[in-house]
């Protein structure tokens, strides 16, 4: 039998894993809840969403002009279609098979460009394309124009670098210095093969022979 003072004294409530009894599974459930990252993404300082998702690596203004430039490299892409259809009509099958595997190659690019923006967590908004040049009044003519596109990628990729270094993104640097380097080459090439159609004149053998023995392009990792 208990005394007066023990049965008066308050009893004590103990938490639920002294008690024995384990949480509720709402109340575990809530906890759950509190760590999670909001749904709908990343929360800036005055807790507004950043992004839908759960990351974002990459800027809008990035993105944006990512875009632009995807769009240059699937018009390079259909102009080199044309232009190899142009070497097919004039029964010149070494500049075509060269030209076809070009708009393969700028194909390429753009799909990299599109997997980088979107790995990165931005979306890819395509413009627009401009119609490409169909017909040709003979080869210099069409080696030009091809000269003249890769000059003009060459600025667009030097000021999407310059835009990546405005916006300390290293990311996009890293990326962006893959296709600097692929522009050397790209312009190299179209230069080397002006130069040669050039000196060649009607000898349009002699163009033949001498992109029959460029080597094969590598293709784009």
């Amino acid at each position: 039998m208990q005394s007066d003072g023990a049965a008066s004294r308050p009893s004590r409530s103990l938490p639920n894993r002294v008690r024995g009894r384990r949480p509720s599974q709402t109340s575990r459930f809530v906890t759950f809840l509190s760590l999670m990252p909001t749904a709908v993404g990343i929360m800036d300082e005055d807790k507004s969403p950043v992004q839908k998702g759960s990351y974002m690596l990459i800027s809008e203004r990035m993105a944006d002009a990512i875009s632009e430039q995807i769009g240059r490299e699937y018009l390079a892409s259909i102009q080199y279609r044309m232009v190899a259809s142009y070497f097919e009509r004039e029964a010149l099958p070494q500049l075509k098979a060269m030209f076809q595997a070009q708009a393969d190659e700028e194909h390429a690019h753009a799909v990299k460009f599109i997997d980088y923006v979107t790995e990165a967590g931005g979306t890819v908004r395509v413009p627009s394309i401009a119609k490409p040049q169909a017909e040709f009044v003979n080869i210099e003519e069409a080696v030009q124009l091809a000269l003249d596109s890769e000059l003009n990628v060459t600025k667009c990729i030097n000021e999407l670098y310059d835009l990546a270094i405005e916006e300390h993104d290293h990311l996009a640097r890293g990326m962006l210095q893959w296709f600097v380097d692929e522009q050397l080459e790209e312009v190299s090439l179209m230069s080397d093969l002006l130069t040669v159609v050039k000196r060649a004149g009607d000898n349009v053998l002699y163009i033949e022979d001498y992109v029959a023995k460029l080597p094969t392009p590598t293709p784009t990792p």
